[in-house]
């Protein structure tokens, strides 16, 4: 199941970052004066993909972004319930591996 969870987390990351990035250069074509319903959706596609390629950290802005969205359960309840199992089980584990006898006998 946790496989399942993380290729939808995967796919929900890139169409994220893709969506910044088309957002970002119709904000720009405006900026520039252009009507973005006469630019055509290819040469937007095209000028996002280049845009992504030059921002990077929309990729962390969009995991992010993808994270608060799976724990409030936008991609479902299973995705919702396998994001919150494995959250709940890293911070079960252990900080150290130093057992506590171990840290009594140091004092």
């Amino acid at each position: 199941m946790a496989n399942s969870f993380e290729h939808i987390s995967i796919g929900a990351v890139k169409v994220l970052a893709r969506l910044a990035a088309k957002k970002a250069v119709q904000a720009e074509l405006r900026s520039k004066g252009v009507r973005v319903t006469l630019v055509r959706p290819a040469a937007i596609s095209a000028q996002a993909d280049a845009y992504l390629a030059s921002h990077p950290e929309l990729y962390q802005q969009a995991s992010e972004r993808a994270r608060r969205m799976t724990a409030e359960g936008v991609f479902g309840r299973r995705a919702q319930r396998a994001y919150l199992n494995n959250n709940a089980q890293k911070e079960n584990e252990p900080k150290s591996i130093t057992s506590t006898v171990q840290m009594l006998g140091a004092k």
